[in-house]
């Protein structure tokens, strides 16, 4: 079963490859954002709310910009270890442990 917005429901017994569920929750988040579903404080609102409100947004932009560096550091380092994977077999086990 999946929400409208294309991700698992928590529970469902779905296997994700790693870092999937990262950008699932990066998707559902920008979804959220772009139906303004509580983008807005109602204007009857405390100013300790508004400042809470404030601090979510900044802790959620500094979420998703560390799971963006993070996915790049990941592409990088699979990257890598592919590379060390092929430079292994070309140059033999044997090679290495000198």
């Amino acid at each position: 079963m999946s929400h409208d917005l294309g991700g698992p429901v928590p529970g469902d017994s779905v296997r994700l490859r790693h870092g999937q569920h990262r950008r699932q929750g990066r998707r559902h988040r920008r979804a959220m954002t772009e139906l303004d579903v509580g983008d807005s404080l109602p204007p009857y609102a405390s100013e300790e709310n508004k400042k809470l409100d404030a601090e979510v947004k900044q802790k959620q932009a500094q979420i998703e910009s560390i799971e963006e560096q993070l996915e790049r550091d990941g592409a990088r380092v699979k990257i890598m270890t592919d590379h060390l994977v092929n430079v292994q077999q070309h140059v033999g086990p044997a090679a290495l442990k000198r």
